[in-house]
């Protein structure tokens, strides 16, 4: 019994820095194609582009590395509908919790008259 409990926690301790790994190694990647990238012209002051470009190559890598994972080691990761029903409620819910935090923390931004200044017009 105890050595079955050194294993699982010695396996743990190696999922948790290979994951550790992998995010640094998405980090890295997706920074890396997105200086690749000439968005000058779309994104003149590097607000956006560059940062939709990082976070779509991780996506673009980790979607690979499960789809690499669950073939080679006959993992299923479970990326199937569900209860489509359940699924829109909670999607309905976090919409609106989202919905009411957003305006209530624009309205008190003004209210104390702490709207944000930008360096970088807003045309």
């Amino acid at each position: 019994m105890k050595k079955l409990e050194h294993s699982r926690i010695l396996c743990g301790i190696i999922v948790y820095i290979l994951l550790l790994v992998v995010q640094i190694f998405l980090g890295k990647a997706g920074h890396f194609f997105a200086n690749m990238i000439p968005y000058q012209q779309i994104d003149p002051y590097n607000i956006f582009a560059g940062i939709s470009i990082h976070h779509a190559v991780q996506m673009i890598i980790a979607t690979v590395i499960i789809v690499v994972l669950s073939k080679l080691l006959k993992i299923d990761f479970y990326f199937q509908l569900g209860d489509v029903r359940k699924g829109v409620k909670y999607l309905a819910l976090f919409t609106a919790a989202f919905a009411v935090i957003s305006i209530a923390l624009h309205i008190l931004v003004y209210v104390n008259k702490q709207l944000p200044n930008y360096a970088f017009p807003l045309d």
